[in-house]
């Protein structure tokens, strides 16, 4: 009898262990959310590509859940509060990656084409609205990508901050004259960027701005001198400047953070750097992660806010 009762203490520890085991090895498992308020003296800030990120529905880049998982993944690591995204299909893809992100909601906020800007976020640590598409970016309104801005608060911070993905020059731009457009869009989408800095600082409502994302060029580069406009303003300042190319190592990155004076202040030295998926993962699974790298500055949230009481009013979405 006694016999008996030992076999079914382990036969029932056996069972336990391995449901254990399957829930921990299931793909389609879903992390907890942590919903308590975090509490950090700083806020992080990011920017990330994520190639063509789609709805399962003729996607460019085939991914499975496994796939979506690793992404949100590689952003829950990094413990990013807010983060801007480029190359999001609309909202379903966005909800995709969602789904494997407890405790960050997000929006896509541009709707043209397969690559639209978006942004997600930790409300446990931020509070983010939508403000505006901003259009002047889109220098053919038909065919160039328009900014996404959106209002940021995390403890005595506050920031307007604009997500861009400026003109590429693709591979497909086989021509000198067509590699010449698109270096004369992204010069100009430049410009509309430093503009739009210096328009709204002149207001005086807002005094912290920040800009992130793909500018397809790096401020490095004295070959493409296509950014600057902004490297040579003396409001903007690239605190991403240094970084290199996580895919092409002896080349400058091209994702980048953007700050105005007020904001800089706030930038914790030595926090910008980029998250390397090219030392982290094989070739393999970066094919479904992303061409490029996720890049994060930290600031301070501590220091009492410096703005007017007045604030630009948000519109609804």
């Amino acid at each position: 009898m006694r016999y008996r009762s030992v076999l079914a203490v382990v036969l029932i520890a056996v069972v336990f262990v391995q449901c254990g085991k399957q829930r921990s090895e299931s793909p389609d498992r879903i992390p907890q959310a942590d919903t308590a308020a975090i509490h950090r003296d700083f806020v992080r800030i990011g920017t990330f590509n994520i190639e063509w990120l789609g709805d399962g529905q003729r996607d460019r880049v085939d991914r499975t859940s496994q796939d979506y998982r690793r992404i949100a993944e590689v952003i829950r690591q990094a413990e990013f509060d807010v983060l801007g995204l480029q190359e999001v299909e609309n909202q379903a893809a966005l909800d995709s990656l969602l789904k494997y992100l407890p405790g960050y909601e997000g929006f896509v906020g541009t709707h043209r084409g397969q690559q639209n800007l978006a942004v997600i976020y930790r409300p446990a640590s931020v509070d983010v609205r939508f403000v505006a598409v901003y259009l002047p970016l889109a220098i053919r309104p038909e065919r160039d990508r328009p900014g996404l801005l959106v209002r940021c608060r995390s403890g005595n911070f506050d920031w307007l901050m604009m997500i861009v993905h400026l003109k590429s020059s693709s591979r497909w731009e086989r021509t000198p004259a067509k590699r010449r457009l698109s270096r004369k869009i992204r010069q100009q989408q430049a410009r509309k960027i430093v503009e739009w800095a210096h328009e709204v600082l002149e207001q005086g409502d807002e005094m912290d701005l920040i800009v992130v994302g793909d500018f397809n060029a790096s401020p490095q580069s004295r070959k493409d001198r296509t950014l600057q406009p902004i490297v040579q303003d003396t409001v903007l300042h690239f605190v991403t400047f240094n970084l290199k190319s996580c895919k092409y190592r002896r080349k400058g990155s091209i994702d980048h953070i953007l700050v105005s004076p007020s904001a800089r202040k706030r930038y914790r030295k030595g926090s910008a750097r980029m998250i390397d998926l090219y030392a982290q993962y094989d070739p393999e699974v970066l094919e479904k992660l992303s061409d490029h790298c996720p890049v994060a500055a930290d600031f301070d949230v501590t220091a009492p806010d410096n703005d007017p009481v007045t604030k630009v009013v948000t519109k609804e979405r």
